[in-house]
């Protein structure tokens, strides 16, 4: 039985063919965008939207035992287990840094330094594209920054949304343009493209994009600081021995440079943190394993994300199963008839799957053979299209208040104890000024078809 006999025969398995195949994730993206209007946009609030999700697709299945096996087939797929992992590890680290109050002794060096707190978010996002650069990972800078600049960022008086923004963006920044970055590589591959020459291609877009966000988040950092907060930090240096934490984000990025395993990275940090505070008498044997101790107040820290994060994937396993997705792909090779056309229409398909998706590189790896195929007859420089499918699809990801670039660091900002739990995606996603400025300049670009060329002419460049 070939592909399409099995899209048909799996689609008439559910009520309303295609678009009832689609109605489950359709459900839980108007419920999470309500929410958000009524402002119940905390991460418990959209475990409602996850569960409206699975209980709509409970109604579109006709056999509902088929329905119970796409739930079971969707929890036990690697990535589920991963992130699962990734979020308690990370959640444990997390706590360390709270427990070690390395955000204190930071203040109280940036204090003798007398640091403007109006240039941190600008800081933030610099620190944060060297080490996403350096590692190629958006979490390693995301995990290991995050616990040590939100924390000082507040406390120096900057808006809490405005330091997060600029640390996404800077994690987000060697996501979308390390060789070493999953993303680089599987917007290449995925176009039948060398990755060098795809970062060469891309590097003009992300200095670009770069400078644009260092500048805004400059003015925007004198716009909502006080600029003479540097004088009135308190210089108390009970916690100065504290500033050896910074070892962790470093072992993180020597690890991972060293091509370390992620999981065994960020364990092997936590378990040196772990006894750097039993060292330095931060905390006693009693305080790491009690119940509300540092292990267990860093898991408790990510349950929030957690559960919403299996409510999605049981969501998006549900339709995947109706094949729903396969048949809107099908319809899409059908419209496009000229270079102008197809880009648009690939794009939007890029777009439109990421917001249905809510991640960047899921839907750079779902969208990219197929815009491939799409693109293939028309000879398009492949190098822009994987810079413009990556472009959208990891801008788009980071500004979705249901997405794990917002989720995490939301829920990791809350577990520190740094804001409370009113701190929800919509006080960050305005300031991501990165994401904005690749969705902007990507799309601009489609729509005017400017740097546009054939395979034929990139072949004449290249050669000379």
């Amino acid at each position: 039985m070939d592909k399409n006999t099995v899209d048909k025969a799996t689609i008439k398995s559910t009520y309303g063919g295609t678009l009832g195949g689609l109605l489950p994730l359709i459900a839980m993206i108007a419920t999470i965008i309500l929410l958000c209007v009524l402002k119940m946009s905390s991460l418990q609030n959209f475990w409602c939207a996850g569960f409206v999700g699975i209980v709509v697709g409970m109604f579109v299945y006709r056999d509902k035992g088929a329905f119970l096996s796409a739930l079971i087939k969707s929890m036990g797929g690697p990535t589920v287990c991963m992130l699962v992992i990734i979020f308690i590890i990370a959640g444990v680290m997390s706590s360390i840094f709270t427990a070690a109050h390395l955000a204190d002794s930071l203040l109280y060096l940036f204090g003798i330094l007398r640091v403007p707190a109006v240039v941190i978010p600008a800081a933030c996002f610099l620190v944060g594209g060297i080490i996403s650069v350096s590692t190629g990972s958006s979490s390693a800078a995301l995990l290991s920054l995050i616990p040590v600049l939100f924390p000082l960022g507040v406390q120096m008086g900057c808006r809490p949304g405005l330091v997060m923004g600029a640390i996404i963006s800077g994690a987000l920044f060697g996501d979308n343009l390390a060789p070493i970055s999953d993303n680089t590589i599987v917007s290449a591959m995925s176009q039948e493209a060398d990755v060098t020459a795809v970062v060469r291609s891309r590097l003009p877009y992300s200095a670009a994009a770069g400078i644009v966000s260092t500048v805004l988040f400059l003015v925007f950092g004198f716009l909502t600081t006080d600029a003479t907060v540097t004088a009135n930090i308190q210089t108390d240096a009970t916690y100065v021995s504290s500033l050896l934490f910074l070892a962790l984000p470093v072992l993180m990025v020597v690890m991972l440079v060293k091509k370390a395993n992620f999981v065994f990275t960020l364990l092997t940090c936590d378990m040196v943190g772990i006894v750097m505070l039993l060292l330095l008498g931060r905390v006693k044997l009693s305080d790491i394993l009690a119940a509300e101790g540092v292990i267990v107040s860093g898991i408790e820290g990510m349950v929030n994300v957690i559960i919403f994060m299996i409510l999605i994937f049981l969501v998006v396993g549900v339709v995947q199963e109706t094949g729903a997705l396969n048949k809107f792909q099908e319809a899409l090779l059908k419209v496009a008839k000229t270079d102008h056309s197809i880009e648009i229409i690939t794009a939007a398909f890029t777009s439109v799957s990421c917001i249905m998706i809510s991640n960047g590189l899921a839907t750079t790896a779902f969208c990219g053979p197929i815009v491939h195929d799409l693109v293939k007859p028309y000879k398009i420089d492949r190098n822009r299209v994987a810079n413009y499918v990556n472009g959208l699809a990891a801008g788009i990801g980071c500004l979705l208040p249901y997405g794990i670039f917002t989720l995490i660091p939301v829920s990791m900002a809350v577990s520190m104890g740094v804001v409370d739990d009113s701190f929800n995606p919509m006080d960050i996603i305005p300031y991501i000024f990165y994401a904005i400025c690749l969705v902007v300049m990507y799309w601009l670009l489609v729509l005017t078809g400017w740097g546009r060329k054939r395979e034929e002419d990139y072949g004449k460049d290249e050669t000379k």
